[in-house]
């Protein structure tokens, strides 16, 4: 559904809340079915990571205030428009991995205002991507290694934050170079660039 929510127009907001009521009331009916005492609901509930929310409202805080303090103009000065794909790309993730992925793509997703709307496309598009793999070089990069990492605490399972850097690093970086390098030939390829959109 979130998958072609674009196409008929629905909020994936809407998909999501759809999903968790249906998800709760299923579990309910299935509890009274089998006539359950132990509740899973309840107990998944109390297991949510609510630890990771007053993070994740500081970051786009964070990027508000960024907004409002006029930074973000100076970042987008920062970054100019020459080679946007490896720029925005690059750039973008290793901000995912100081301020997280999430509100870096509010923060990204505002500052591309190019004169040409090509290289518009291209920053954000390589955002997009690195957004995609940074959850691979730290747990801080995603919400998915934060809630990993939390998990992992509550369950005593012990990791190391530079064994994950190490091997993350490995997939990571090698696999963004690889996927700039591929968006800059698939712009350079076509000549209307309407395939992209």
């Amino acid at each position: 559904m979130i998958a072609v929510s674009s196409y008929i127009n629905i909020d994936m907001w809407i998909i999501f809340l759809t999903s968790a009521c249906s998800l709760i009331i299923i579990e309910l009916i299935i509890m009274i079915i089998r006539k359950s005492k132990d509740n899973k609901l309840l107990n998944s509930i109390k297991r949510l990571p609510y630890e990771l929310i007053p993070f994740v409202l500081s970051m786009f805080i964070l990027v508000e205030t960024l907004q409002v303090q006029g930074i973000t103009d100076y970042i987008r000065k920062l970054l100019g428009e020459n080679n946007s794909i490896f720029v925005y790309g690059i750039s973008s993730f290793f901000v995912c991995n100081l301020i997280n992925n999430i509100p870096m793509s509010v923060l990204y997703s505002i500052l591309p205002m190019m004169n040409s709307n090509i290289e518009n496309f291209k920053a954000i598009y390589a955002t997009i991507i690195s957004s995609n793999i940074v959850a691979f070089l730290t747990p801080i990069g995603a919400l998915a290694g934060i809630m990993f990492t939390s998990l992992s605490k509550k369950q005593n399972i012990e990791y190391k934050f530079k064994d994950f850097v190490k091997y993350g690093a490995i997939i990571s970086i090698q696999t963004l170079l690889v996927s700039l390098i591929f968006l800059m030939f698939m712009f350079k390829k076509s000549c209307d660039h309407s395939f992209l959109f």
